[in-house]
C-alpha cells in the first residue's frame, strides 16, 4: 500500500510510538523514549524526476514534539502522492494520531540535546532529578520539570533550545518595575496563552490546598461523564464539618445543583455527594484524581479526598496553576464557577435554598475593571489562612488573559486585593510582541 520509502517509514515510526505509548507504564517511561537521533534520511530516489525523500526532524525534541514531526512529516510526505481520496483517508489518521499524542504527559523525557545539556551543568541536577527529569521535592524552582524549565528559561539563555519558545506572541517586560508585594506566602502569574511565567514567589514549594481541592473533584466528575439530571443524596457521611449547605442527611440533589454547592459556597458535603455521584468507591475516586494530577505532569500534587477539609491535599502554585488552566478549559466548568448567585432545589420537598459565590473578584463593584473567567477560593482556618486561583483578564480588554494562584493569604480581602495589584501589574509590566 505504501510505495514511496519516507511514507512507509513515516507510518511505521507512527506505529512503533502508539505501540510504545501502549507499554507505558506510569507518567515516565524513559526505556521508551525515542531518541531522535537515530533517525536517518532515506536516499533512495522515488519519483521519476529524481527527488528523494526524506524524513527530516527539526533539533532537539522529547516525545511529544517528535510525535507531532514524524506525524507532520508522512503526511507532507503521503499528500504529495496519494489521490483526493486517499488524501481524506490520510487526514483522518493523522488526526487520530495527532490526539492520541497530545494525550500524554505535557512534561515527558527531554530530548538528547537537553539531557547531554543537564549532565553538564550542576545547578540543573540540583533541580531536577536523575531519572525522571523532574523536579526534586525540596528544589528551589518553580519549573515542574527540565522540560518545562526549558520551555520557561532555557530558550532564552540558549540557542539550541530555541525549539522550547512558544510559538505564539509572547510577553517581554516593558518597563522595569518590580511586582507588587504580596501577604501570602507563595505565588505564581502566568500568561494563559503562552503558558509562561510573568512572576512567582516560593512557587515551587509544597502548600496545602484547602477548597482549591475541588476543582479536581469537579475535573473527575465532569471527565466521568456523570449525567447532571443524575439524584444524588447527600449522606451522613458526606457532613464532615468546614463549609457546608447545612441541609440533613438524607437531602437530594442533582448533580447540577451539586456543582453549583461545591463551587460557589464551596460545601464539602456537595464535593462528597459528587464524588459519591460517580459510583466510584471513594478510594476510586481519590486514585482517579492523583491519577488525572499525574497526567498533567504534577510530580508535587497529591490528593486524598474529595474536599480539602483534610491537610494531605497538596500542591505548588505553579503545578496547581497547571491544574486550574485545564480544569477552567471546560465551558461547562466556566458557567457553574462564574455564577454569582443560583437557587439550589432540594428533593423531593423542592424547597429552594441560594448559594453565593465566595469570589469577590466576580461580584465586588471595586473590580469591576477585571473580568473574572474562572476562580476558586480556600480557607485553611486561623493557622494557614486564605487560597486563591483565579483567571482574569482586563476590562479593557486590551490584555491577554492571566492565571493566577496565590497560598497563604492572612484574609480573603487581600487573596482579591493582591491578585487584582498582581494583574494589573502584569498588564502594565509586560508587553506582547
Amino acid at each position: 500500500m505504501f510505495k514511496k520509502p519516507a511514507v512507509r517509514r513515516g507510518f511505521g515510526l507512527i506505529l512503533a510510538h502508539c505501540f510504545l505509548k501502549i507499554l507505558r507504564i506510569g507518567f515516565v517511561l524513559q526505556s521508551c523514549a525515542v531518541d531522535n537521533s537515530e533517525i536517518e534520511e532515506d536516499e533512495r530516489p522515488d519519483d521519476k524526476n529524481g527527488e528523494r525523500n526524506r524524513l527530516r526532524i527539526p533539533g532537539d525534541l522529547g516525545p511529544l514534539e517528535l510525535h507531532v514531526a514524524i506525524i507532520a512529516q508522512f503526511a507532507k510526505a503521503g499528500f504529495a502522492v496519494y489521490s483526493s481520496s486517499m488524501r481524506r483517508a490520510l487526514m483522518i489518521i493523522v488526526i487520530c494520531c495527532l490526539a492520541a499524542g497530545f494525550a500524554s504527559p505535557v512534561f515527558a523525557v527531554p530530548g538528547p540535546y537537553l539531557k547531554a545539556l543537564y549532565a553538564k551543568r550542576g545547578d540543573l541536577q540540583a533541580l531536577f532529578d536523575a531519572k525522571t527529569y523532574l523536579a526534586k521535592p525540596r528544589a528551589d524552582t518553580a519549573a515542574i520539570s527540565l522540560e518545562d524549565w526549558a520551555r520557561q528559561y532555557g530558550w532564552r539563555m540558549d540557542k539550541k533550545l530555541e525549539f522550547y519558545k512558544p510559538k505564539i506572541k509572547i510577553p517581554e517586560p516593558a518597563n522595569t518595575a518590580a511586582a507588587p508585594m504580596v501577604s501570602g506566602s507563595s505565588y505564581v502569574v502566568i500568561d494563559q496563552a503562552s503558558g509562561l511565567i510573568l512572576a512567582e514567589q516560593n512557587a515551587g514549594a509544597v502548600k496545602r490546598l484547602a477548597s482549591l481541592t475541588k476543582l479536581m473533584t469537579v475535573g473527575v466528575v465532569m471527565g466521568k461523564k456523570v449525567p447532571m439530571s443524575r439524584i444524588q443524596p447527600i449522606v451522613a457521611a458526606d457532613q464532615v464539618g468546614g463549609s457546608r449547605l447545612g441541609v440533613a442527611a438524607g437531602t437530594k440533589f442533582t448533580v447540577n445543583d451539586l456543582l453549583y454547592a461545591a463551587l460557589l459556597p464551596s460545601a464539602n458535603d456537595a464535593a462528597n455527594a459528587l464524588a459519591d455521584s460517580t459510583k466510584l468507591t471513594r478510594a476510586k475516586f481519590v486514585a482517579a484524581m492523583n491519577t488525572q494530577a499525574k497526567a498533567l505532569g504534577l510530580n508535587k500534587t497529591a490528593f486524598v479526598e474529595p474536599t480539602g477539609i483534610d491537610d494531605g491535599n497538596v500542591s505548588t502554585a505553579r503545578e496547581f496553576a497547571i491544574l486550574f488552566n485545564s480544569v477552567f478549559s471546560s465551558a461547562a466548568v466556566r458557567k457553574y464557577a462564574l455564577t454569582a448567585t443560583r437557587a439550589l432545589r432540594m428533593l423531593p420537598s423542592g424547597k429552594k435554598i441560594t448559594v453565593k459565590n465566595s469570589d469577590t473578584l466576580l461580584t465586588a463593584p471595586q473590580y469591576d475593571d477585571v473580568l473574572v473567567t474562572g476562580g476558586k477560593t480556600g480557607y485553611l482556618g486561623a493557622d494557614g489562612g486564605w487560597n486563591l486561583a483565579v483567571g482574569l483578564k482586563s476590562a479593557k480588554g486590551a490584555s491577554r488573559p492571566i492565571s493566577i494562584v496565590i497560598f497563604g493569604e492572612p484574609r480573603m480581602a487581600t487573596s482579591m486585593s493582591d491578585a487584582d495589584a498582581l494583574a494589573h501589574w502584569a498588564w502594565a509590566h509586560y508587553k506582547w510582541e
